[in-house]
C-alpha cells in the first residue's frame, strides 16, 4: 500500500492491489476507484483490471496527477496545527 501511495503521490498510473479496506478506501477518498479488491474478487477479475489499467496507463497517469486531494487535505491539516501551535 505504501509503494502504491507514493506512486499515485507521484502522479505515477497505479492499479493498487487492495487486500484491505483501508487501502481500497484509502485511493476512493482521493477520486481515484481503479483498485482491484483482493478480499471480494477473483483472480480473473484481478487479471482483467490490471490489464485493463496497463491499456488506459495515460489515463490514469492524469487521473493520478490531477488528483490532488491529498496534498490539499494535509495542508488544511498543517495550517491548522500550526496555528494551534502559535496560539498555545
Amino acid at each position: 500500500m505504501h509503494a502504491c501511495i507514493a506512486a499515485f503521490s507521484a502522479g505515477v498510473p497505479l492499479v493498487p492491489l487492495a487486500y484491505t479496506r483501508k487501502a481500497t478506501g484509502l485511493f476512493r477518498s482521493l477520486g481515484y476507484d481503479t483498485a482491484v479488491d483482493l478480499r471480494t474478487g477473483s483472480l480473473e477479475d484481478a487479471v482483467r483490471l490490471v490489464e485493463d489499467g496497463l491499456a488506459r496507463r495515460e489515463a490514469l497517469a492524469t487521473a493520478a496527477a490531477g488528483s490532488r486531494r491529498a496534498a490539499e487535505r494535509l495542508r488544511v491539516y498543517t495550517d491548522l496545527v500550526a496555528h494551534l501551535v502559535r496560539t498555545a
